[in-house]
Order: structure tokens, then sequence, then C-alpha cells
């Protein structure tokens, strides 16, 4: 999801900057003219923004259920122990492992997802000031449907069509099973631990 994002960003930034020096005007360039759809596309944004704000919430209540099933298999490995099941302890000590690598991606997804998150909610108000401005000082008969901003229009119209599709293909969680060695560790640890 946070692909869909960084994607938004470089779009709205490279038409940022093409709206400054479109509105900044050398002389040579033609006046700056707002597209038909910038208002739509401005809703569109904040529309994103919107599903940005639930993507992050799902996000964080996976890090709570994470650290809750981590929680528990702790106290599962440390039951076993104490019992002398030691393939349970293993089991539980294994699973914990896979799900601290789990809260270490999501974690780091939930990172990049707000800086992401933040740089866009930045760039769609540079973009809705930067419109601001050109409205105020763009007589009616100069807008056009023909503008710096058409590639925006067009790439935000492909972006809603292949929006559910980036999300719906985010990254694939790869979990690889902690090594016996690091398993081995930690039951010994526990088992040095429980025996004071």
């Amino acid at each position: 999801m946070s692909d869909i994002f960084k994607k938004l960003n470089v779009l709205i930034r490279a038409s940022l900057n093409d709206l400054t020096s479109l509105e900044q005007g050398d002389g040579e360039t033609p006046p700056f003219r707002l597209g038909k759809n910038i208002d739509r596309d401005i809703a569109a944004l904040h529309d994103r923004l919107r599903d940005a704000e639930t993507y992050e919430l799902q996000l964080k209540t996976r890090v709570q259920a994470l650290n809750g099933e981590i929680a528990t298999l702790d106290l599962q490995a440390d039951e076993a122990v104490t019992q002398g099941r030691n393939e349970s302890a293993r089991h539980a000590v294994e699973q914990m492992k896979r799900a601290q690598q789990r809260l270490t991606m999501t974690q780091g997804d939930l990172r990049e997802h707000q800086l992401v998150t933040q740089e866009l909610a930045q760039r769609v108000r540079e973009l809705e000031y930067v419109v601001e401005e050109a409205r105020k000082n763009t007589p009616p008969q100069q807008t056009s449907s023909a503008s710096p901003l058409q590639a925006l229009n067009d790439a935000l119209q492909n972006l809603r069509k292949k929006g559910s599709d980036v999300a719906a293909s985010s990254r694939l969680e790869e979990e690889t099973p902690p090594p016996t060695a690091e398993v081995e560790e930690d039951l010994e640890r526990r088992r040095q631990r429980l025996s004071k």
C-alpha cells in the first residue's frame, strides 16, 4: 500500500515543480491553465489520504496483535520448560521467533507508511495552495482542459484503476525459520532462569 503513496508523491512533486515554474513564468512559457478535473483529482488525493489513515490503523492493530501473540508464546515456552516438555517449549520458541520477525517487519512497514503518508499530505497541501494561487492569477478565459496538470490527471486516473491491485499485491511476508542454535540458546536461558 505504501507503494501507491510513494507514486502519488512523485507525481505530485513533479507537477508542483511544473506548476511553480509556470507560475513564476520566464517570459517564454505560456500562461498557466488549470485542468478541468483538478478539483476532482484533489478530492481523490484526499480519499487516498483517508485510505492511508485506515491502513495505518490496520498496521497498528497488527502490531498490537503480534505483541500479544509473542507474550502468549513466551508464557507457553516458560510453562513447557517448567514442566519438562522440551519439544513443546522448542515449538513455542520457534513460533515466538517467527512472530517477532513479523512484528519487526510490520513495525518497519508502519514507520515507512507514516513517513510516506506525511509527505503525501504535505504535497497535497502544496498542490492545493498552488492551484488556489493559480486560480487567483488566471483570468477565466484562460482556463482550459489542456494544462500542465494533464499528466497528473491521467496518472491519477490510472492510479485509481490500479489502486486496488497495488493494495492486493502488497509485499508478501517471508518467514524464515529461526536458526536451531538460536532456539536452543533461548531454551537454555529459560531453563536457567526458571530453575532458580
